[in-house]
């Protein structure tokens, strides 16, 4: 009976807890058309396997994870060769997901950051070296069933609403209440992205639809 207990008690010390953290991300050139994604990831699992998409100047690399509950927790290093989308663009944003065995996104356990780059690429850029300054970014609620605000330090002219695959669900002038409307939207995990007068990023916001 006090194994069981200490067994519940385990699991649910882990559900609330993050399992897996993006620690660090790191992108490289290898020639004009690819680049190598190296990450590192903190959490007791083992790559089961990765999926990627390219929409637009959107890289979304998706990190599926193998719980393993006995295995201590160390960092997981792992390089992704990627092909750049089809675009004319030079500036990027990627998303890298670190997901659980089913490869879908679980509060509390998986794990997101994004990072900035420009091409070409003379030299690695990493996490710390993110153009983004979430920080200046709230958006509340979040998460949120439909409405929000969005209160900033930073001057932006519009948001685009992106979901896990990279892909453009919504775009938004910005208005003088700072309040958006996404009821329209499934529940998910989405991420605001923000662009200034000359449409370049400004920075980026994890949210949450649920209702």
């Amino acid at each position: 009976m006090k194994k069981l207990l200490f067994l519940t008690l385990l699991l649910v010390t882990f559900q609330t807890s993050k399992a897996y953290v993006i620690q660090q991300i790191t992108v490289t050139a290898l020639n004009a058309s690819e680049i190598n994604i190296h990450t590192k990831v903190q959490g007791p699992a083992a790559i089961q396997t990765f999926s990627y998409d390219n929409v637009n100047n959107t890289i979304t690399l998706n990190i599926c994870f193998k719980l393993l509950l006995t295995t201590p927790w160390f960092p997981a290093e792992n390089d992704f060769t990627i092909p750049l989308p089809t675009t004319t663009a030079s500036n990027y944003i990627l998303i890298v997901n670190a997901l659980s065995s089913d490869c879908v996104y679980t509060p509390g356990v998986s794990d997101t950051k994004t990072l900035l780059f420009s091409t070409p690429l003379s030299s690695p850029v990493s996490l710390q070296s993110s153009g983004f300054n979430d920080k200046n970014f709230t958006v509340y609620p979040n998460p949120t069933q439909g409405l929000i605000a969005v209160s900033n330090d930073i001057n932006y002219e519009a948001i685009e609403v992106v979901n896990h695959l990279g892909q453009l669900v919504k775009r938004f002038d910005r208005n003088k209440s700072g309040n958006y409307d996404l009821n329209s939207i499934t529940n998910g995990l989405y991420y605001l992205v923000y662009y200034n007068a000359t449409n370049e990023k400004v920075g980026t916001t994890k949210l949450i639809k649920s209702n």
